[in-house]
């Protein structure tokens, strides 16, 4: 009966993972108390997720990763591309992919791949490449670049821990290293080859322009010509004495005043809430709507056009923001985000799936992948950037950039950086002693601030581990990990270690297509371990396998958080992903079985 019960939780768990619906730290959390109030698990049982190691970890490495790029390190080690990246498309692609693995092998994915989403943007418009030849192979070798370093990614963290707690050596820092240069090598080397070959031409660049693209620009990208108007305030206008808010333009209307100054301002106020100003005869508006609806606004309200602005008010700035997998926002409308209300910043159009919404934006519902264009001031925009961790900002004004990171402190964080390494390398202490310290040093340095420090821990992330690793207990515990070891065996037939390494390593990419990598190697990694048991062989080369799939999340986009980075800025389709991710897996899979064992005898 209990069997029935755990294997209910688990495929219950499973499938609101792939709906999609609720996060996943309250799945997990959920999971934990139905396993609980069944009686499978014990209190001590339950809550040993909340003091595993490797929790603690990775939240330590989120902090670390933080400092590194508030200091603005993590940015001049992505400036280099643009030295040694010229304007050849092979050498610029093959620039991009060695930085982005290099990057990867010491700093989370997510973070990697939000900082060189723009600089690969600069540089495709500076090459005349388009963005599609270039974003995907970022994305895979991000991927690939977690298999350099223990730290690299949490399902290395996962598998390790789960030998430790097996009682077997637990990998060490390095251990990943061999296998992975093999791999990152082969794979950057296909998508240099044969990636250009696979991957679409899309969203062409037009001339070539060595900057960010201009406001003007923008618009016309997001297809808002005719769709912006400046216009002016009459004496007998309704509108005189009420406040933006009272008037309710865009409830009765679909029409959104982006800013306003008066007669005597020559650049808007950037510190005068937009939503509480009150209109005055003679001010002049910016708005955006339909140009239907702009009409009827004018008309009913005595508003006078003056042009369609050839370029943004005075005093703001627009800036491309993506909604980054675990935002907040997902799921909620642009109104219910609250963005102009808490920041001053007005959402003007979405692009989703190669489509540009432009009409009642604040009624659309926010995806993950979803570009927003934002105009607002540089003070509010660069606030948004600083204080909200649920948008990525990847097309900005240089304004926003001024003060942005504390350069001062850089080489504190390098040396913190450093010394983290070496505790690693010289296994002074326990690896989450290393890590927790230094994530104690960048605060003490002032490489980030308190606050900072927590927004930059993914606690959804954090909190699934802890609450799905006693899964593997209750899985355990009533005989189903006995279940599907049998029945690896069955099918593998005794075939020896190379075929269950094999089986292992599809059960992992079947598993990853529908949850995310981490469940995955919770999940899989005693199973292997099991296995390797009752073959009476040693379980690393099958963990490693394990840890190898996890990475390998090249067939969808929805496979890994940075294919969804990428796939609007790049304007993929679906299938493009699998198009050029299904032969590079195979190729991983095909190294894996070679080298893996060469690494880590059976």
């Amino acid at each position: 009966m209990q069997i029935a019960f755990v294997l209910f939780v688990l495929f219950g768990s499973v499938a609101l993972f792939v709906s999609d619906r609720y996060r996943m730290d309250l799945v997990g959390f959920s999971a934990l108390t139905l396993l609980l109030l069944g009686g499978v698990l014990t209190v001590p049982e339950a809550l040993a997720g909340f003091s595993d190691p490797s929790v603690h970890m990775i939240g330590g490495l989120f902090i670390v990763g933080a400092a590194v790029f508030e200091t603005g390190l993590a940015e001049r080690f992505g400036n280099l591309i643009e030295r040694f990246g010229g304007e050849s498309q092979t050498r610029l692609l093959l620039s991009i992919l060695v930085a982005t693995s290099c990057l990867s092998a010491f700093l989370s994915s997510t973070g990697t791949v939000a900082l060189m989403v723009p600089v690969v943007l600069t540089l495709a418009r500076r090459a005349q490449v388009s963005p599609s030849k270039l974003l995907i192979p970022l994305a895979y070798a991000t991927l690939l670049g977690g298999l350099l370093t223990l730290i690299a990614t949490a399902p290395n963290l996962v598998v390790s821990a789960a030998l430790q707690s097996a009682g077997y050596r637990p990998f060490s820092f390095f251990d990943f290293t061999g296998p992975g240069l093999i791999l990152v090598a082969a794979g950057i080397a296909f998508l240099v080859t044969l990636g250009p070959k696979l991957l679409p031409d899309r969203a062409p660049l037009g001339e070539n322009v060595d900057r960010m693209p201009s406001a003007r620009e923008l618009w016309q990208r997001y297809g808002l010509a005719g769709w912006i108007l400046e216009v002016r305030v009459e004496p007998d206008s309704p509108l005189i004495g009420k406040s933006i808010r009272d008037s309710a333009v865009r409830s009765r209307f679909g029409v959104v005043i982006m800013a306003v100054r008066s007669p005597d301002e020559e650049e808007v106020n950037p510190e005068r809430p937009l939503p509480e100003r009150i209109l005055g005869p003679g001010d002049i508006l910016t708005i955006k709507g339909a140009p239907s609806s702009m009409a009827a606004f004018c008309g009913e309200t005595h508003l006078t056009e003056i042009a369609e602005p050839e370029s943004l008010p005075k005093g703001t700035v627009v800036a491309e923001l993506l909604i980054p997998p675990g935002s907040h926002l997902v799921g909620k409308t642009i109104r219910d985000s609250r963005l102009r209300s808490r920041f001053g910043v007005t959402i003007v159009a979405v692009f989703r799936t190669r489509e540009v919404l432009r009409d009642s934006v604040a009624l659309t519902t926010t995806q993950v992948g979803d570009l927003l264009l934002a105009l607002g001031s540089a003070t509010s925009l660069a606030q948004l950037r600083d204080e909200l961790s649920d948008v990525l900002v990847v097309t900005e004004s240089e304004a926003l950039n001024k003060g942005r990171f504390r350069r001062h402190r850089a080489p504190h964080a390098l040396v913190v950086v450093l010394a983290m390494l070496l505790g690693f390398a010289f296994e002074w202490t326990a690896p989450v002693t290393v890590v927790l310290a230094a994530a104690l040093g960048m605060l003490v340095f002032g490489c980030l601030d308190a606050k900072s420090a927590e927004r930059s821990v993914n606690w959804e992330s954090l909190l699934l581990i802890a609450t799905f690793l006693p899964m593997t207990t209750a899985l355990t515990k009533v005989g189903v990990i006995d279940l599907v070891v049998s029945g690896i065996a069955t099918v593998t037939g005794g075939a020896g270690p190379y075929v269950v390494m094999a089986a292992l390593f599809w059960l992992t990419v079947l598993c990853g297509v529908f949850i995310s990598n981490t469940a995955t190697a919770v999940l899989v990694a005693p199973i292997a371990i099991q296995v390797a048991g009752n073959l009476h062989i040693e379980p690393h080369p099958l963990l490693m396998a394990v840890a190898i799939a996890c990475s390998s999340a090249f067939l969808t986009p929805v496979s890994s958080p940075v294919n969804l980075l990428v796939a609007n800025p790049g304007s993929y389709r679906f299938g493009d992903f699998g198009r050029i991710g299904a032969p590079l897996l195979l190729v991983v899979f095909a190294i894996t079985l070679l080298i893996v064992p060469l690494f880590f005898p059976f």
